[in-house]
């Protein structure tokens, strides 16, 4: 099973409807409630960016 994938089950059973996963060099936004990624972003893009509305993270 994936990295991604195990995170994504994980957040299931925490019942969050959103999670800010940070995987490698990349950020993801992820809606748990409608099992899509939102947002996706390189690192370079995130030094000026701030996310909000996120109910967990998870660092992989």
């Amino acid at each position: 099973m994936s990295v991604w994938t195990r995170l994504f089950w994980l957040s299931i059973e925490r019942v969050a409807s959103s999670r800010l996963v940070l995987l490698d060099q990349l950020a993801m936004l992820v809606s748990i409630t409608n099992r899509r990624v939102i947002t996706v972003a390189a690192q370079e893009q995130l030094e000026q960016n701030v996310f909000t509305n996120i109910d967990s993270a998870a660092v992989a």
